[in-house]
């Protein structure tokens, strides 16, 4: 049994945030959105906000913003769209409405924006719907590919565009694909690089996505740092108003490896009736706090303290001797990653915390049933604990 380890920093995602009308419109030859039966209000923002207050935690929200084009940036655009060169949101869109969205988003201090899409989805040059997932496209024999660049730059600067036509403040440092990575080759590296290489120059450090299908797996491309998709919980997409005593646990003690991102959807939070969604908050809380309570993980704080716990954990070696632990973090620091801070997090069994700690400092961080976790700001590459 484990006496000390570097746990994980598990964090919540919500895809497709910000869709105006929720309803699936695939039946009609557009996108899924968030597959929720009414238009969104505000309040659906605040069940976010609410959530992330009461567990101490930025939910990374992956965001679409087609909804959002009030200038018409997509109208001749051909590929993003249903109605390429009739595309006209300026006349559809409801002001009133958006600019409520705008300011609950933006005055929450739990939503963390992340890149999502623009409608979720490729169309060719009539409008006809082809696939969901945006970045990618699918040859003849439905095998899919990374677009080209200048595909992939138009529509990151499209995104961005609209971003910032609304003012959006908050710094994205995340991105999201939708639908995850299509690539049936899992050592397709090359692509993840090309398209990090241009995620990287707009800011972002992050890539989540489901593709490698394990329970965890982490590396860097260009600058940016790559991590899987939690897959062992959660909930459909078409699912609202999900009730989490039905949900199974994101892990438990003794597991030898732990996820990162638990990924889920908004409309997974939400109720038909807009004050309802709000009741299943405590059950939710409930939920998150027993799997912090589990040996080798903790909630997240935001995106880069998942990132930055989660380059340490993969990275450096826990030795248990005695009664002495050393965690050579060299392996961490080695990666050269540049949004890479000077702190981890490791706990401790109640029957054997540390006394004392040389090579960083040490301050405890929180106090669980079996076991204590503490906060390390490393001095160098090798932290000793006494135990």
């Amino acid at each position: 049994m484990k006496r000390a380890i570097l746990p994980a920093a598990f964090i919540l995602d919500l895809d497709d945030v910000m869709w105006h009308d929720g309803r699936d419109l695939r039946r009609i030859g557009q996108a899924s959105r968030t597959e929720f039966p009414r238009t969104h209000v505000k309040e659906d923002y605040l069940v976010i906000e609410e959530l992330g207050r009461a567990l101490d935690m930025k939910i990374i929200c992956p965001i679409c913003l087609g909804d959002w084009d009030k200038d018409n940036y997509l109208r001749g655009v051909v590929g993003l769209t249903h109605n390429p060169h009739g595309w006209n949101r300026k006349e559809e869109i409801d002001m009133k409405l958006a600019e409520e969205y705008f300011n609950a988003a933006e005055s929450s201090e739990h939503i963390d924006y992340a890149v999502h899409a623009l409608l979720h989805g490729l169309y060719d040059e009539n409008g006809k719907h082809l696939n969901e997932l945006q970045y990618f496209y699918k040859d003849a024999d439905g095998v899919a590919h990374l677009l080209p660049n200048e595909q992939l730059e138009l529509q990151l600067d499209l995104f961005f565009k609209i971003y910032n036509s609304w003012g959006f403040k908050k710094d994205i440092v995340t991105f999201c694909p939708p639908c995850g990575i299509p690539l049936r080759d899992y050592n397709d590296w090359a692509s993840i690089d090309r398209l990090s290489s241009l995620l990287y120059k707009r800011g972002v450090r992050y890539i989540i996505a489901r593709w490698q299908k394990g329970r965890e797996y982490s590396c860097i491309n260009s600058g940016v740092l790559y991590i899987e998709k939690n897959a062992l919980c959660g909930a459909p997409s078409s699912v609202y108003d999900v009730n989490p005593d039905y949900v199974a646990d994101f892990g438990k003690d003794g597991d030898e490896s732990f996820g990162d991102v638990l990924g889920m959807h908004w409309n997974n939070f939400l109720h038909y009736y807009p004050a309802d969604s709000f009741k299943r908050i405590p059950q939710w809380v409930e939920w998150f706090k027993r799997q912090s309570e589990v040996f080798g993980l903790m909630l997240s704080r935001d995106m880069r303290f998942t990132g930055n716990q989660c380059i340490y954990r993969k990275n450096s070696v826990v030795t248990v001797d005695g009664d002495k632990c050393t965690v050579d973090v060299s392996g961490a620091l080695a990666l050269g990653f540049d949004d890479l801070g000077n702190e981890f997090y490791i706990s401790f069994k109640n029957d054997s915390l540390p006394k004392s700690c040389t090579g960083g400092k040490m301050e405890l961080y929180e106090e669980k049933k079996s076991f204590k976790t503490y906060k390390i700001t490393c001095e160098s590459a090798k932290i000793e604990f006494q135990l």
